[in-house]
């Protein structure tokens, strides 16, 4: 990548093109300054915060948590008088709220402004040189060499084929494979992901706590997948996240001494999640959260043998749906489509949520699988500090990147496999399909679990 662009709402490029960008700072002794701010400086503002938002969860509000180091790598200690100024013209909106260690100040666009991107050449040296070099520090963080170079030199898209494809989608609002559909917020920010992967601003780094990669790939719509080009298969682990659970309990009895010795193979897994621990937690809550974690009663036997078959089956969230329509009557839950997503979002609600969040989600799943489900609870209780349940997810996330990132891409790049990787799910070429499906299966099956493929 030679040239870096930045991409921000025409209107908003119209707006700052015909009004001065003069700014009064006031300082700490009450004194004031009359401020000239750069073009430039306030494109990437902007972009940052679609650029972000696009990356992360954002609420249903349009609003999207940004630590200020995202600013302040490219604008350095001016980000605060770019973002003052930004809000002060009602270009962006603030909550202008935050936590120190537990939330982030959110941004959002003003929706007034949002419309069809321009794509902004950076000529300022300074700014293109600190977004270079931006880019290339997350490319350094533990991605082995062969993924890392497989990856910034083969993944591209059809950005043509795909903008026309987000354009039909926006305007005859067809829902995407989640049931979601675009608004023009979203639309923006999904274009804004294509347009980055188009111009080969390309980024992959390895989160710190939970061990899995991420990337421009693993932050795209599942919908465009299609539009890669030279990968035409992929593998995804059906219900990936319900699979996890299997092998975390198995890990638990292992640490228990209730399984054999022939589960050792448990005790590297062990070792990765010790880690994520203690990458997340202080060192005295990290140490409480272990010891609590080795007495925690693991589930029915009876029960966990029947949701592992029902994930090994690959019909976890249609059994579950089935389950429920014969035990309430209630016609929604009745096997379609519809079901089948309320069914996820079950799981992702048991998975996520805290203990304190009740709702019918919670005793619906309480129902089927009541003592998964209070072992659940159990685990993201503790310990007794602000957001103490998102341990478990992050421990779920261990183990998916513990069997992938440290077992199956390891195996792929020692057999000079191409691939694209995306959490749970890798994209491949037609030839390699069979070798593929057999070290993922051969690598499930070291950890006692044969899940579905599609």
């Amino acid at each position: 990548m030679k040239n870096v662009k930045r991409y921000i709402p025409e209107q908003i490029d119209d707006y700052l093109k015909n009004h001065p960008h003069i700014f009064i700072k006031w300082n700490k002794d009450l004194s004031s300054e009359i401020v000239q701010l750069d073009y430039e400086g306030l494109v990437i503002a902007c972009d940052t915060i679609l650029r972000v938002s696009g990356s992360r969860d954002i609420d249903k509000n349009n609003l999207c948590e940004i630590q200020m180091d995202c600013f302040h790598k490219i604008l350095q200690n001016d980000y605060k008088l770019y973002l003052d100024y930004l809000v002060e013209t009602k270009i962006v909106i603030t909550d202008n709220w935050y936590i120190p260690g537990e939330k982030s100040i959110s941004y959002k666009i003003n929706e007034d402004f949002i419309s069809d991107l321009n794509s902004i050449d950076i000529d300022n040296k300074l700014f293109s040189k600190r977004t270079l070099n931006s880019l290339k520090t997350q490319e350094k963080l533990k991605v082995s060499k062969e993924h890392r170079n497989n990856y910034l030199k083969s993944f591209k898209i059809d950005y043509k084929s795909a903008r026309e494809y987000l354009e039909n989608c926006y305007v005859n609002q067809v829902p995407d494979h989640k049931g979601r559909v675009l608004n023009i917020y979203t639309k923006v920010l999904l274009d804004h992901k294509l347009r980055q992967i188009n111009d080969r601003q390309l980024w992959i780094n390895r989160s710190m706590s939970n061990g899995r990669i991420n990337s421009n790939l693993t932050t795209l719509n599942g919908d465009y997948k299609q539009f890669i080009i030279g990968y035409s298969s992929s593998f995804d682990v059906v219900s990936s996240q319900p699979c996890m659970l299997n092998i975390f309990i198995d890990m638990l009895k292992y640490i228990q001494g209730n399984l054999g010795p022939t589960s050792s193979y448990l005790s590297s897994l062990l070792s990765y999640e010790y880690k994520i621990i203690l990458k997340n937690l202080s060192k005295p809550l990290s140490v409480r959260f272990i010891d609590e974690l080795k007495n925690v009663k693991t589930p029915a036997e009876n029960e966990l043998k029947k949701y592992k078959n029902w994930c090994e089956s690959g019909l976890m969230y249609e059994n579950f749906a089935r389950e429920i329509y014969e035990s309430t009557g209630d016609k929604k839950w009745r096997l379609s489509n519809e079901s089948r997503r309320l069914s996820k979002d079950i799981f992702w609600t048991i998975l996520y949520s805290p203990n304190s969040n009740n709702n019918e989600f919670k005793l619906l799943f309480s129902k089927v699988f009541p003592s998964i489900y209070n072992f659940i609870c159990k685990i993201k209780s503790l310990i007794k500090m602000k957001r103490s349940h998102r341990m478990f997810p992050i421990l779920m996330q261990g183990v998916e990147s513990f069997l992938w990132v440290e077992n199956i891409l390891p195996k792929l790049d020692s057999m000079k496999i191409p691939y694209l990787f995306i959490h749970d799910s890798v994209l491949i070429k037609d030839e390699d399909k069979d070798k593929v499906e057999l070290v993922i299966l051969e690598k499930f099956f070291m950890y006692k679990l044969s899940p579905k493929l599609k």
